[in-house]
């Protein structure tokens, strides 16, 4: 099939299709890399870590595995994530920053975040962009975020500005 030859809607249906057959692809493979982690199915394979099995054996960039390793993990104290991950009313991305959030706020206090919260969380961050997110959970474990600018030049001469970064 040539995409050339597509109209406008047949391309737009066609990538909707596509991206809603990436999503469930995604929460299949979210169950399973919470069965290998239940397992630690990757020191039968000699990884130290889920993270080492899945970057070094299954072929994922960093970043990748290890959004997809948090995702799997809260999913087990809040299963509607990879639910709300299917539908698309949250992304990897913002999953992967509540759980970086949670470990270090555990780190720091030494306490366990309780599951009715996580739960809570991804609630509120249902159908709410980044930038939002980033906002909601650093008001909701009271840490201060600082403005900070990122800008990337593209290849097309175009300028991208993102974010809040927390420190």
């Amino acid at each position: 099939m040539s995409l050339m030859k597509l109209s406008n809607q047949r391309l737009d249906s066609h990538l909707k299709s596509l991206v809603s057959s990436e999503r469930e692809i995604l929460k299949e493979i979210l169950i399973h890399i919470a069965e290998a982690d239940r397992r630690r199915l990757y020191l039968d394979f000699g990884y130290p870590s889920l993270f080492a099995y899945l970057t070094k054996s299954i072929g994922y960039a960093e970043g990748s595995a290890q959004r997809r390793i948090d995702a799997a993990r809260l999913s087990s104290e809040a299963p509607d994530v990879i639910e709300k991950l299917e539908s698309g009313e949250l992304n990897l991305a913002q999953v992967s920053l509540l759980q970086k959030i949670i470990r270090e706020v555990q780190g720091t206090s030494k306490s366990k975040i309780k599951s009715e919260l996580k739960s809570e969380l991804v609630e509120q961050l249902s159908n709410k962009s980044f930038t939002e997110s980033q906002i909601l959970v650093s008001e909701a474990f009271n840490i201060t975020s600082k403005e900070s600018t990122k800008t990337t030049h593209q290849k097309d001469e175009s300028v991208h500005s993102a974010g809040v970064c927390f420190g």
